[in-house]
């Protein structure tokens, strides 16, 4: 089998290292024919970087690496562009103005060593209209200029208005420099996470044209489940294989964890680094939010004090996507951009259009309550004192004492952050057992079904269902996520391990936790 491009960013190594390619240069094509000044929003680790490594080679014309491929026998190889590629992930910005300009400094005097120009300029923003005016000068072609994470220096420090201020500043002065060189530039892409300072920065730039949500490229990035199925099939087979499953028995939970993102509202696709993951590692598991969880973002819900049935259930208008303000950011549109939420349908109304958001998966959504709930508890609550007691309680079977930790540590989560839901519940439980020190995963897959949770010790194994309900009986709710077990005979995967095995059912009603507990007795 070709290998997986996991973490494979550079179209040229992924294509001479022969590794498997989702074919997006139909995708791409298409991208060029849009426009001449592009940009293009996307949550990070989907797969941007690799589309601008991508249309590098596509405009210095390096036919060989698209051999195979939709694009090789319809572009245009006689025409070659110099190409100038700036990442942001390669500039220090978080410093101070000197740092970021020396940095982004570099980077353009690598462009020009690679072309042999010589830059007289010391700024780079002076640097960048001397690269481009002297690489249409030596090549007598206009210049592509594709521009990766550009508002990284910004929205990383979100939490921080000084120095992202200062950034914003910095960066607005140094695409002030891109209009008046409009005769001498052939395409120009840039693609960030947000439309954070889209409007700010490139306000010179008003002919900037923004393809994020036209229905055309609703797929350019990410895995569409045609894609996944065709490229990706002996994989899937094998990690099915290893489950004792079929392919077609296992991709409705892969589809459920790891697919889900829209930009259109109807095609759907899954992250990249996620499903690649999975298939590389055969378990389920939350890969993506795990790379890309910034800091920053946690700290903006905290400042704003928001309700988390806000991002549950939350509306935006066609006005509100496109309107940021760094000093004071809608942060349901933040959690869009960043791939928090993803558009559920569209709603066109005759004064305008609104977006309907939702969590785009089981992954996303576990994830994102889980260290939210963790970033408010573990701050502002000394939770190791328990910690040791609720091990013990567990080592010895002291069940009552163990929930009753737990309800304790539940009370103590901001009433804000409260949603009714039954996985809202699961995070909650999970992360506090994991800040604690215990060993617990979260819906393990065996041949018998899926586990809600199992919670393994030396010597025995507790097997969690659990059970969510907004009215009735608690020990009803219970006794149910019991007989599931015994029903299902979750245990049955257990019975060598030599271990102890208990059944618990845990049961949420309405804002209260209880359990069953019931010994497997073979």
């Amino acid at each position: 089998m070709q290998k997986l491009p996991l973490g494979r960013q550079d179209f040229r190594t992924l294509r001479e290292d022969n590794l498997l390619y989702v074919d997006k240069t139909k995708a791409l094509y298409r991208l060029t024919e849009a426009g001449k000044f592009l940009f293009l929003a996307r949550p990070r680790r989907f797969g941007k970087s690799l589309s601008l490594s991508t249309l590098k080679e596509l405009f210095v014309g390096s036919k060989n690496l698209f051999e195979g491929l939709w694009i090789y026998d319809r572009w245009d190889w006689s025409k070659t562009y110099p190409v100038v590629h700036l990442d942001y992930s390669l500039v220090t910005y978080h410093l101070d103005a000197t740092v970021f300009a020396q940095t982004l400094s570099l980077l353009l005097q690598r462009h020009a060593e690679q072309y042999q120009v010589t830059l007289m300029q010391q700024d780079p923003t002076a640097q960048l209209l001397e690269l481009i005016e002297k690489l249409y000068q030596k090549t007598g072609n206009r210049v592509v200029l594709l521009i990766d994470e550009y508002d990284k220096p910004l929205i990383d420090l979100l939490h921080k208005p000084e120095p992202a201020e200062r950034n914003r500043e910095y960066l607005r002065n140094f695409y002030g420099v891109l209009k008046p060189l409009d005769s001498l530039l052939h395409f120009v892409l840039l693609t960030g996470v947000s439309k954070l300072a889209k409007v700010s920065i490139f306000s010179g730039l008003n002919n900037l044209q923004d393809v994020s949500l036209l229905p055309e490229f609703n797929t350019l990035v990410g895995f569409t489940q045609t894609e996944l199925n065709d490229v990706f099939e002996s994989y899937l087979a094998k990690v099915a294989a290893e489950w004792k499953l079929s392919t077609e028995e296992i991709l409705p939970d892969v589809k459920r964890m790891y697919n889900g993102y829209a930009w259109g509202g109807t095609e759907r696709v899954y992250n990249p680094v996620s499903v690649l993951s999975f298939l590389q590692e055969g378990v389920f598991k939350n890969f993506w939010f795990s790379t890309a969880t910034p800091y920053f973002l946690l700290e903006v819900i905290r400042l704003q004090q928001k309700e988390i049935s806000d991002f549950a259930n939350a509306e935006l208008a066609d006005i509100e996507m496109d309107s940021f303000i760094l000093e004071n950011i809608n942060i349901v549109a933040l959690l869009f951009q960043t791939g928090y939420l993803t558009i559920k349908d569209i709603h066109k109304t005759r004064s305008g259009v609104i977006y309907r958001l939702m969590f785009p998966n089981q992954e996303v959504q576990h994830a994102f309550l889980t260290y939210l709930a963790g970033a408010f508890l573990s701050k502002e609550e000394n939770i190791q004192p328990e910690a040791a007691r609720l091990q013990h309680s567990l080592q010895t079977e002291d069940m009552s004492l163990f929930m009753a930790i737990l309800r304790s540590l539940f009370a103590r989560i901001p009433a804000r952050l409260h949603m009714a839901a039954e996985s809202y519940y699961h995070s909650l439980f999970y992360m506090i057992l994991v800040l604690m020190g215990v060993r617990i995963e979260l819906e393990r897959w065996t041949d018998k079904g899926m586990i809600d949770g199992i919670l393994e010790l030396n010597d025995k194994i507790y097997i969690i269902e659990f059970k969510y309900a907004d009215a009735g009986n608690m020990d009803a709710l219970t006794g149910k996520a019991i007989t599931q077990i015994d029903r299902k005979k979750y245990f049955e995967t257990y019975l060598g391990s030599g271990k102890k095995i208990g059944l618990l059912g845990v049961g949420f009603l309405q804002k209260k936790i209880d359990y069953q507990l019931k010994w497997y007795m073979a």
